[in-house]
């Protein structure tokens, strides 16, 4: 019976269409093509925390609105990172925590002792945070 429904499932959708020309720009559709940009909606600045860094992960507080975290990594390459590591070590890795309210000062600075690659809120419980940093830690 799985074996049945598996080959009516395959008949019913075309598992070998390409998706993404089907999301391709057609005259006919609603909108212009200048309909179809990005734009910049707010933008989080800190000079001395995220100065020439490179943004790694994002993510927003599950409960508060308008609070979004962000953690920054340095712009290297994997030699310039070895060859960096004794500086790299004494600079720490942040994640920093914004509000829409105040786009220039972060209202949360969580230090790290290596640079972090990816974190998430807790789900139920807002107040933790899990990260993992470039050296498996």
């Amino acid at each position: 019976p799985r074996f049945k429904m598996a080959l009516q499932q395959n008949e019913i959708m075309d598992v070998f269409s390409d998706d993404y020309n089907e999301l391709v720009d057609v005259d006919g559709v609603f909108g212009n093509k200048s309909d179809n940009n990005l734009k910049e909606y707010q933008s989080f600045t800190d000079l001395e925390f995220s100065k020439n860094k490179t943004i790694a992960h994002i993510d927003w507080h599950p409960s508060i609105k308008g609070i979004v975290a962000v953690t920054y990594t340095e712009k290297l390459k994997y030699d310039d990172r070895v060859d960096l590591s004794s500086r790299i070590l004494m600079t720490p890795s942040l994640i920093l925590i914004w509000g829409f309210s105040d786009p220039i000062h972060p209202q949360l600075v969580l230090e790290a002792p290596e640079d972090i690659l990816c974190f998430k809120f807790n789900p139920t419980d807002p107040n933790i945070v899990a990260a993992g940093c470039i050296n498996g830690q």
